[in-house]
């Protein structure tokens, strides 16, 4: 995920592998020479899926992070200023059994994340079903909704349309 800032520098949002079983959440700026400004990693099993420079310089990212130890899956969303300073993040934990495909930053700041969701019925195996969530830029849900289509269905990718509109493709 790659992104320009007004002053013409390119964010990077992506992870980076420290043992086949954990990766770390990795933001970096680099000036238009491609010479390093500053990075930053978030660690344990983090990836990223989106990252957008605001109007105002800061930096918003969106990425998932896997259950560790007990704890639950979650979606994390940072926030820098231009000088890669931590302005905070806010955690949105999501169910059990939601998987991440997909997500992208609007210029409203909000967060648009999708995937599938499984559900365990009647069936020996889940049935998964799309899964799209909108969160503002303090992890608030502002939709949560899931598509059955079919028996077994998944997002892939997301994008914005010009009027707005959320295009899921999976």
């Amino acid at each position: 995920m790659v992104d320009v800032t007004p002053d013409g520098e390119i964010i990077v949002a992506g992870h980076t592998y420290f043992n086949w079983e954990f990766s770390n959440f990795l933001i970096f700026k680099t000036d238009e020479n491609g010479t390093s400004k500053w990075n930053w990693t978030l660690a344990y099993s983090d990836v990223a899926y989106a990252i957008r420079a605001l109007s105002t310089g800061d930096i918003l990212a969106v990425g998932y992070s896997y259950g560790y130890l007990g704890f639950p899956d979650f979606l994390t969303l940072p926030r820098f200023d231009s000088e890669g300073n931590d302005l905070g993040y806010y955690y949105y934990l999501m169910p059990d059994t939601n998987v991440v495909r997909d997500a992208l930053i609007t210029s409203n700041e909000d967060v648009i994340v999708v995937g599938k969701i499984q559900k365990h019925g009647e069936w020996e195996w889940p049935e998964e079903d799309v899964w799209v969530l909108k969160l503002d830029k303090n992890a608030s849900v502002k939709l949560n909704k899931t598509y059955d289509i079919s028996q077994n269905d998944e997002a892939w990718a997301v994008a914005m349309a010009s009027n707005g509109d959320i295009i899921v493709a999976g």
